[in-house]
């Protein structure tokens, strides 16, 4: 009886906090239109570089600045799980969950025309938590970046 609950538990936490979000929050499975407006394209040309690994980093950084990453907000702020207009709040500082940060970074890296959709890919998993995570792997001149906009991460990996 006690494996029956354990076994409902575990099966209720994976539907609560991966299945119901990747089914349900825009940009994990329901691909969000990139819609590149004046606004955008005025601050990615202000990320934008020479190089594309800077430019890279400047549009990562340029998120990590906008958006924070409090992990109790996931919970607290259920509604920032649903925006997808990157115009509407592309030059405001608030938090946003890693789904929306990463919906920020495509846009911008598209509008610097430096990168198209193949060089980003993006990458869905599990934390050690067991929450739903997106992350993209940037591809640049036959090396892989990983920028983990919500956890502060940008390298390249070997």
């Amino acid at each position: 009886m006690i494996a029956i609950w354990i076994i409902i538990i575990i099966l209720s936490y994976f539907c609560l906090f991966f299945l119901i979000p990747l089914i349900f929050f825009p940009n994990f499975l329901i691909k969000t239109k990139i819609n590149i407006t004046e606004k955008i394209k005025k601050i990615a040309m202000s990320l934008k570089s020479t190089d594309k690994i800077k430019t890279l980093k400047n549009v990562f950084n340029y998120v990590q600045e906008q958006y924070s990453s409090e992990r109790y907000k996931l919970f607290v702020l259920p509604y920032k799980h649903f925006y997808y207009n990157v115009d509407k709040f592309v030059d405001k500082k608030q938090f946003f969950p890693c789904h929306v940060q990463c919906l920020v970074f495509r846009t911008l890296s598209l509008a610097t025309k430096q990168f198209s959709e193949k060089d980003l890919r993006k990458k869905i998993v599990m934390t050690h938590f067991g929450v739903i995570h997106q992350y993209y792997l940037v591809n640049i001149n036959r090396k892989r970046f990983k920028a983990d906009l919500f956890f502060n991460i940008i390298k390249e990996r070997k």
